[in-house]
């Protein structure tokens, strides 16, 4: 009787750790990404998996270099990766040659972490990938930034 017991509560938290272990995995991600660009007249929308932002220090440029016509690299590296590539953003920087702005709020669903908001001035596309295989597709889009400014600070270029 004992024996039967025993087994019967070990049944009982096996069950409860897997519902446990469902009921996580079901809520979906932790961190919510939201990008909105504008491009004049319209904004675009997204929902990327993923959000990434690096920073290097521009290289400074020498006169010579100023007097050819040298480009200055901007210092901001902006990546957002997708299931599918988002055709909505592709097209909105497709049609136009100018630098566009976007903000981008990331979102923890448990409410633990504060959520995040990043300013991003003067992005401009840089590639963009598509990967498709037999049971997924990954996609990213790359940009290069003029400006980042994280919760209201200006981060330096």
């Amino acid at each position: 009787m004992k024996n039967f017991l025993n087994f019967r509560t070990l049944l009982c938290v096996l069950v409860l750790t897997g519902l446990v272990a469902v009921s996580a995995q079901a809520q979906g991600p932790r961190l919510r990404v939201e990008i909105s660009i504008k491009d004049g007249k319209n904004t675009v929308v997204s929902k990327p998996i993923n959000f990434s932002v690096s920073y290097s220090t521009p290289v400074k440029l020498t006169p010579e270099q100023i007097a050819e016509g040298v480009e200055l690299t901007k210092p901001f590296y902006v990546v957002l990766s997708y299931e599918g590539l988002d055709l909505p953003m592709v097209k909105a920087f497709a049609q136009t040659k100018e630098c566009l702005n976007a903000d981008v709020i990331v979102t923890d669903t448990y409410g633990r972490l504060p959520t995040r908001k990043f300013e991003l001035k003067g992005m401009s596309l840089e590639g963009l990938n598509e990967q498709n295989g037999g049971e997924y597709s990954n996609s990213y889009i790359n940009f290069s930034c003029d400006v980042v400014v994280l919760d209201g600070i200006k981060l330096p270029n």
